[in-house]
C-alpha cells in the first residue's frame, strides 16, 4: 500500500491487492481454514486495513468510526471467511458434478440411501421429514471436526436442509453457485 500510494486509479490498487495479497490469503483456504475465531480475526485484519485505505482514497476521509463490515461493503470486498466457506462448498459440489477430478474427495463423499417409505391405511405414502442425503463421520476431537471433508459435507447438508429446492445432482452448476452464495450470506455470516 505504501508503494502504491501515488496511484490515482483505484482499480490498479485493487488489482495489485488481489494479485499479491488476497491470492496468498485465499490460497489453500479449503484445507487450512482457521477453526478458532481469533485466527480468523488475524487474517481479516489485513483485508480490513486495505478496505479502510481504499475507502479513504475513494471517499476522501478515513472511516474511523465505521464498522469494518460496512467499509468492506462500500468498497466491494467480501470477507475472507465468506470466500473460504463458499470455496469449500463449491469445491465439493464441483467434485460431485465431475468438474474437478479429485478421486480422494469423491471417495469420501458417501450417500445415504433412504429407508423404504411407509404406507398408511389409505394406500398413500405417509408424510415424513426429508432424510439426510450425505453421510459424514462422527468425530470425537475438534481437530477432526474442522477437517475439510467433515466441514464441507456438514455445510452442504445444512444448505440442502434449509432450501428444499436444491438438488445437488440435477441442478445446473451455475445455479448451485448462486444458491451457495445466498446460503452463506444469509445463514453463516
Amino acid at each position: 500500500m505504501r508503494t502504491s500510494s501515488e496511484f490515482n486509479n483505484l482499480g490498479v490498487a485493487t488489482v495489485l491487492y488481489n494479485a499479491y495479497i488476497r491470492s496468498k490469503l485465499d490460497y489453500g483456504g479449503i484445507v487450512w481454514a482457521p477453526s478458532e475465531e481469533k485466527y480468523n480475526i488475524m487474517l481479516e485484519r489485513v483485508q480490513r486495513k486495505f478496505a479502510r485505505w481504499l475507502y479513504k482514497k475513494r471517499y476522501g476521509y478515513y472511516p474511523y468510526l465505521y464498522p469494518s463490515s460496512f467499509v468492506a461493503g462500500m468498497v466491494d470486498l467480501e470477507t475472507l471467511k465468506f470466500r473460504r466457506v463458499v470455496q469449500t462448498i463449491l469445491h465439493y459440489l464441483s467434485v460431485v458434478h465431475h468438474k474437478v477430478d479429485n478421486p480422494i474427495v469423491l471417495g469420501m463423499v458417501r450417500l445415504l440411501v433412504p429407508k423404504r417409505l411407509s404406507w398408511n391405511e389409505q394406500g398413500t405414502v405417509a408424510p415424513r421429514r426429508r432424510p439426510r442425503l450425505l453421510w459424514w463421520p462422527q468425530t470425537r476431537t475438534n481437530y477432526a471436526l474442522h477437517a475439510p471433508t467433515v466441514r464441507a459435507l456438514g455445510l452442504i447438508e445444512d444448505m440442502i436442509a434449509r432450501d428444499n429446492d436444491i438438488d445437488i445432482f440435477a441442478d445446473h452448476f451455475k445455479m448451485l453457485c448462486a444458491k451457495t452464495e445466498i446460503f452463506v450470506n444469509n445463514y453463516l455470516m
